[in-house]
C-alpha cells in the first residue's frame, strides 16, 4: 500500500487516468443509448466510482509529486471526498430507493464541499500572488458581478419570488447558485493572474469551468422541474471530477505554488473583450426584459440590477485609472531611462577623452624619463668608453682600467634604473609568481624609496585570472600612489581576499583622510579625477564595485571586490 505510493509516477500518468477515465465514461453512456439503463448497482458504481477515482488520483499525485505547499491540496482533496460521498448517497437513494426529495441528505455533503474548494483555490491565489494586484481584482470582480447577475436573475430571483415553496427548498436552491458564484469568483481571480502558468494551472481551471458549467445546467434544470439523475448534466459532473484528478497526476502540479512576480495585469485584447461582455450584463438583461420578457420585473430585482451597475461603474473608473498611472509610471520610467543613458554616455565619452589623453601622457612621460634618463646616461657612458680607448692608444692602461671601472659601475646602476622602470610597465612578478607577490614587491620598492611602513595580507589560495590580477594590481598602484602623494600616512595595509565568489583588495592608509561629504573627492565628484576614474572603470569592466570610505584625521580605504569568475 504505502510502499506503492513511493513509486515515482510516470510523465503521462494523467493523460493514462484521463483516457481510462472518459473511456469507461463513454463506453457506459454509449451502452446506456443502445441497451437502456443498467441496474442501479452498476449506475451508481459508475458515477461514484468515477468521483472516487479523482479522489484516488488526487491524494496519489500529491503523495508522489510531493508539492511543497501541500495544504491547498488537501482541502481539495476533502472537498472531492464529500462529493464522492454525496454521489454515493444520491445515487443509490435517486436509483436504490427512489427517493427524489430537494433538498435531501445528500445536499448537506454537495454544499459542504464548496467551502473546501473555495479555500483550495483561495489558498493557490494567496501562494502564487501574495501582492497586491489591483488590476487582476478588479477584473475578476468585475467578471464576477457580471456573472452573479445573470445567476440573481435566472436562478436565485425566481425562488426568492415564489413563497409558496417550502422554506428548506428555497434556501437550498438559492444556496447552489450562491455557493458557485464565490467559487466562480476565485476561479476568475485565478485564471487572471499573472506569473508563470504551468499545464496543470490550466488543467485545473478546466476542471472548475466543467463544475461550474454542470452546477448551473443542474440549477437551471431543477428550476424548470426538467432534471433527470444520469442524463447529460450528470456527464459534464463526472468530467470535471477526472479532469480535476488529473491535475495532481500531472508533473507540473508543484509549480502550482509557486510564488509568482507581483506585476500589474495587462489590458489584453481578450481581457478588454471579456470585461466588455461583463459590464454589459445588467444593460443586456434590462433590454431583454423590455423587448423579450426575460428576467424578474419586480422592484427586488431593478435594486439588484442597479446596485450592480454601480458597482460594475466603479470598478471600470477605477481600471482605467490604473491603466492611466500604469502608463503615467511607464512614461516617466522611459523619461527617466533615457536621461540616465545621456548622463551615461556623456561619463563615457569624457572618459574615453581622459583615457586617450592618459596614453599620450604616459608617452611623454616615458619618452622624457628615457631621455633626460638612460639616453644621458647611456651618452655619458658612450664617452667614458670613447676616452678607454683613447687612453689605450696611449698605453695608460692604468687610466684606461680607472675610467672603464667607472663605466661598469654606471652601466650597472643603468641596468637596474631600466628594470625598475620595466617592472613599473609590467611587473615580472605579476605573471611569474601573482598578485600578491607583484604587491609585495611594489611596496618593497615604496618602503625603500618613502617613509612609509607597508604590509600585505593575502588569504588566496588559488589564483584569479588574468585579467582580474592585473586590473587589481594597477588599482592597488594606483591606491598606493594616492597615499604617496597626498595621504602623509605613516602606514599603510593591503589585504586581499576571497569572498563568496569574489576577489577583494582593501588598501589602507592611516593618513590625513578627508571628509568625503565636503570634498571635490566626494564620491559622486571624486569618479572625476582621472586617477579615481581608471581605477573605478578597470573594476566596473569585470564587474565589480569599488567603495572609498575616508574621515578627517582617520585614514583612507579604497575597498574592490571583483567576480571572481
Amino acid at each position: 500500500g504505502m510502499k506503492s505510493l513511493n513509486r515515482p509516477l510516470p510523465m503521462t500518468a494523467w493523460r493514462t487516468y484521463l483516457a481510462s477515465g472518459f473511456s469507461v465514461l463513454i463506453g457506459y453512456y454509449v451502452s446506456k443509448a443502445i441497451w437502456g439503463d443498467p441496474n442501479w448497482v452498476i449506475r451508481t458504481s459508475i458515477y461514484g466510482g468515477i468521483n472516487l477515482s479523482a479522489v484516488v488520483a488526487l491524494i496519489v499525485g500529491v503523495r508522489i509529486r510531493k508539492p511543497v505547499r501541500r495544504l491547498p491540496w488537501l482541502f481539495i482533496i476533502a472537498a472531492q471526498a464529500l462529493y464522492a460521498a454525496g454521489d454515493f448517497m444520491f445515487y443509490t437513494l435517486q436509483y436504490g430507493f427512489g427517493v427524489k426529495d430537494f433538498p435531501g441528505p445528500y445536499d448537506v455533503l454537495y454544499l459542504a464541499h464548496y467551502p473546501l474548494i473555495i479555500t483550495g483555490i483561495l489558498l493557490f491565489i494567496l501562494r502564487r500572488d501574495p501582492g497586491r494586484n489591483r488590476t487582476a481584482l478588479a477584473d475578476a470582480s468585475l467578471i464576477g458581478i457580471g456573472v452573479a447577475l445573470l445567476s440573481w436573475v435566472f436562478l436565485i430571483s425566481p425562488y426568492t419570488a415564489t413563497p409558496e415553496l417550502p422554506t428548506s427548498m428555497r434556501l437550498t436552491a438559492v444556496a447552489y447558485p450562491l455557493a458557485d458564484i464565490v467559487l466562480m469568483a476565485m476561479a476568475v481571480r485565478l485564471v487572471v493572474g499573472g506569473g508563470f502558468r504551468p499545464t496543470a494551472y490550466w488543467i485545473l481551471n478546466t476542471g472548475l469551468g466543467l463544475v461550474l458549467l454542470a452546477d448551473s445546467v443542474y440549477a437551471w434544470q431543477q428550476l424548470h422541474g426538467v432534471y433527470v439523475a444520469g442524463g447529460y448534466t450528470d456527464f459534464i459532473w463526472m468530467s470535471s471530477y477526472l479532469v480535476l484528478g488529473a491535475t495532481a497526476l500531472h508533473p507540473s502540479m508543484v509549480h502550482l505554488t509557486d510564488r509568482q512576480a507581483v506585476t500589474e495585469t495587462p489590458l489584453t485584447p481578450l481581457r478588454l473583450a471579456t470585461l466588455t461582455v461583463a459590464t454589459s450584463a445588467a444593460p443586456l438583461l434590462l433590454l431583454g426584459h423590455a423587448h423579450f420578457g426575460l428576467g424578474g420585473t419586480d422592484l427586488l430585482d431593478e435594486t439588484v440590477i442597479a446596485v450592480a451597475s454601480m458597482a460594475m461603474f466603479g470598478l471600470v473608473v477605477f481600471r482605467l485609472r490604473e491603466l492611466v498611472r500604469a502608463k503615467g509610471v511607464a512614461l516617466a520610467e522611459s523619461v527617466q531611462a533615457r536621461l540616465d543613458l545621456a548622463v551615461v554616455e556623456e561619463q563615457r565619452s569624457r572618459l574615453l577623452t581622459q583615457l586617450v589623453q592618459a596614453g599620450e601622457d604616459e608617452r611623454k612621460r616615458l619618452a622624457a624619463t628615457l631621455h633626460d634618463g638612460p639616453i644621458q646616461r647611456l651618452t655619458a657612458l658612450g664617452l667614458g668608453l670613447a676616452r678607454v680607448a683613447l687612453l689605450g692608444a696611449r698605453n695608460d692602461s692604468e687610466g684606461a682600467t680607472r675610467v672603464m671601472a667607472s663605466v661598469q659601475a654606471g652601466l650597472s646602476d643603468e641596468i637596474e634604473d631600466l628594470r625598475r622602470t620595466m617592472t613599473e610597465l609590467r611587473p615580472p612578478a605579476l605573471d611569474e609568481s601573482g598578485l600578491a607577490a607583484a604587491i609585495r614587491d611594489h611596496i618593497e620598492h615604496i618602503e625603500n624609496a618613502e617613509a612609509i611602513e607597508c604590509s600585505i595580507e593575502s588569504t588566496l589560495v588559488a589564483r584569479p585570472r588574468p585579467a582580474v590580477e592585473t586590473a587589481l594590481y594597477r588599482v592597488a598602484q594606483e591606491a598606493l600612489t594616492n597615499v604617496i602623494k597626498h595621504a602623509n600616512a605613516r602606514h599603510v595595509n593591503v589585504f586581499l581576499d576571497a569572498d563568496a565568489g569574489s576577489i577583494v583588495l582593501e588598501v589602507r592608509d592611516d593618513g590625513s583622510g578627508y571628509d568625503i561629504a565636503h570634498t571635490p573627492s566626494a564620491p559622486d565628484k571624486a569618479w572625476q579625477h582621472f586617477g579615481v576614474s581608471t581605477m573605478r572603470e578597470r573594476v566596473e569592466a569585470l564587474g565589480g564595485s569599488m567603495v572609498i570610505t575616508s574621515a578627517p584625521s582617520r585614514g583612507t580605504t579604497v575597498k574592490v571586490a571583483v567576480p571572481a569568475g
